[in-house]
């Protein structure tokens, strides 16, 4: 017997799809697209971590009576700590080789990928309808 009911096991699936599309939009390498079904397991793994380091950060924050500006900064730092971790250089034809023999996404998209689902990487950033890695709030990907 599961623990999970069947209805939430399905929801779970279309979640996982939804995942799936969002990583399949994004390069690989220039004109390569990524395999969002491949590196699912690790995308999944990297929303969670990120989700719930991000809501402690913020908890954080607030508990040490930050807000406003000041909160907001500090929010954004934590995108832009985020993304310095996964700073790296490879060639396109190492970005290539990657998509098929690596379950994780490359650096480039474990940082696009992960921060456009994510409301407040929006507004920390401005980020608008018709700019590069926009997402409609309804194709946002929320699983935990």
């Amino acid at each position: 017997a599961s623990w999970w009911a069947e209805e939430d096991m399905a929801n779970f699936k279309l979640l996982q799809q939804k995942m799936i599309d969002r990583y399949n939009e994004l390069e690989q390498a220039p004109g390569v697209m990524a395999d969002g079904e491949m590196t699912l397991n690790e995308n999944v793994a990297d929303l969670g971590g990120m989700t719930l380091a991000y809501d402690l950060w913020n908890e954080k924050l607030q508990a040490n009576g930050l807000s406003g500006q000041q909160l907001r900064h500090h929010q954004r730092q934590y995108f832009v700590s985020y993304a310095d971790v996964w700073k790296s250089y490879k060639t396109d034809a190492e970005l290539i080789s990657q998509k098929t023999n690596d379950k994780h996404s490359a650096a480039h998209n474990r940082v696009n990928g992960l921060s456009r689902l994510f409301d407040d990487w929006y507004t920390l950033f401005g980020v608008e309808p018709g700019d590069k890695h926009y997402l409609k709030p309804a194709d946002r990907v929320k699983i935990w």
